[in-house]
């Protein structure tokens, strides 16, 4: 039987011609893609990895023992917070859209308004030291739908200077701060909020035997208390006991104290406002 003979295929020049193109324009981008970076000093990293192409976009996580940014930032708030609290909002006087001044006022609520602004104050100059009773009220107008001025309150006890500082850093936040969403049956109020400044800690702390027995029954005061390692707010948080919570207090040191916070005895230190003391 004879074999079949093989089929020969013909390729066409012009077929042939494109192939070739192809083939030199492959080269020419290996010798850029390879050899360009060497010649011309210029390093080639991976691109970062976007949304959407298999990989995640998140950051790395931060070398263990290096707090990250977040972590610190947290610190940092927790920090402020244990420097004042912020009892609710009082109305003390309203009038009606005809300037009418009322015996009686509904209540409205901007706390979600005023709370974040008095809050902003840490980064006011002067706060940190700054120890006593912040008074501060708010003249708000629902015609203009903004706050037209704070002013200081009676029960203020803050120096005068620390006050005044205060009040400078909440008005120049005021052009900015709109009460279009507050739900209001009056055109305008006055509304008070007292302020609760701790003050820093003195840069050189008591000694550890400066630490004196202590006993007695104390309620939180805060929204939320941050429990301590030690009597410092570099200390490590323990735990946040809510407001209301009941506490044993067993030890003093300056302005802290060391409480039982659980039914378990867990023993740990708190700022002295943080259970009203």
């Amino acid at each position: 039987m004879t074999p079949p003979k093989p089929v020969r295929i013909e390729v066409p020049s012009q077929e042939r011609g494109r192939l070739a193109r192809v083939g030199v324009i492959a080269a020419v981008g290996f010798g850029i893609g390879v050899l360009w970076p060497h010649l011309t000093g210029v390093r080639v990293v991976p691109r970062a990895p976007s949304p959407g192409n298999g990989a995640s976009a998140e950051a790395s996580a931060p070398t263990k023992g290096t707090p990250s940014a977040t972590q610190n930032a947290t610190r940092k708030a927790e920090q402020r917070r244990e420097l004042f609290s912020i009892g609710p909002g009082e109305v003390t006087s309203c009038r009606t859209f005809e300037g009418e001044k009322l015996r009686e006022c509904d209540a409205i609520d901007i706390d979600a308004i005023v709370r974040e602004r008095i809050a902003a104050l840490s980064d006011c100059d002067g706060f940190a030291t700054a120890r006593g009773i912040f008074s501060v009220g708010f003249d708000l107008d629902f015609t203009k739908k903004r706050i037209l001025g704070v002013e200081r309150g009676k029960s203020t006890t803050l120096a005068p200077e620390d006050t005044e500082r205060l009040l400078s850093c909440l008005r120049e936040d005021l052009p900015e701060t709109s009460l279009g969403e507050v739900q209001h049956e009056h055109a305008r109020y006055m509304i008070y909020y007292r302020v609760e400044l701790a003050g820093a800690e003195p840069e050189e702390s008591e000694g550890p035997h400066s630490i004196t027995p202590a006993s007695g029954r104390a309620t939180v005061a805060w929204e939320v208390a941050l429990v301590r390692a030690g009597p410092s707010r570099q200390d490590t948080v323990l735990a946040r006991v809510l407001q209301g919570t009941r506490v044993s207090v067993t030890a003093r040191h300056g302005d802290w104290y060391r409480v039982k916070y659980d039914a378990k005895g867990s023993e740990g230190w708190v700022f002295r406002t943080a259970i009203g003391l």
